[in-house]
């Protein structure tokens, strides 16, 4: 979701937990295209990239959207519904961070993911889950490794089966 998908009657929740309305068009206090309402003033849609982090403050992006139940919505934000949340990046384990920096060149921009029955692959292109695998053109099973019986911990225990979506390599190894 981006900041352009959200409309009026949308509620947002922040970093820091703030929940603020949305309000857009005809917003004639703001020279932006629409603000955000908490319980301190409002904010400009200005503030912010399109990919709803802050220019300036990351406990300011937002990390979840929500749209009212209108049988249950009240105006301090009760009875909302999740249509969206954040998906944050995990903290690699110093080990994690090394074995995917050591990948071959042609698997470091590859995606990762686990099927159900819990092994972990890498992917040559973004898979999409079916009801036991993730499916791509080719894909290399990681946990299947000799070196990956010799840790005392299984490394890379954030990505799971109920993942909703593969993990980049990239994006993993940027904020490593």
């Amino acid at each position: 979701m981006k900041l352009s998908d959200l409309k009026t009657g949308m509620w947002v929740k922040s970093r820091n937990g703030d929940m603020s309305l949305v309000m857009r068009d005809h917003v004639s206090i703001s020279s932006s295209d629409g603000i955000f309402i908490d319980k301190c003033g409002y904010f400009e849609f200005k503030e912010y990239n399109d990919d709803m982090t802050d220019c300036e403050f990351t406990e300011c992006d937002i990390i979840e959207v929500f749209i009212p139940d209108l049988e249950k919505c009240t105006l301090n934000g009760d009875g909302l519904i999740s249509i969206w949340k954040r998906k944050e990046l995990p903290k690699l384990a110093p080990f994690e961070k090394e074995f995917l920096k050591a990948l071959k060149p042609a698997y470091r921009s590859c995606w990762i993911a686990r099927d159900k029955g819990g092994d972990l692959y890498a992917h040559d292109g973004k898979p999409i889950k079916n009801e036991l695998v993730w499916v791509s053109e080719y894909c290399h099973e990681i946990s299947d490794s000799a070196n990956f019986q010799l840790f005392s911990k299984e490394p890379f225990t954030w990505c799971k089966w109920e993942d909703e979506e593969p993990w980049y390599i990239p994006d993993l190894l940027k904020e490593a």
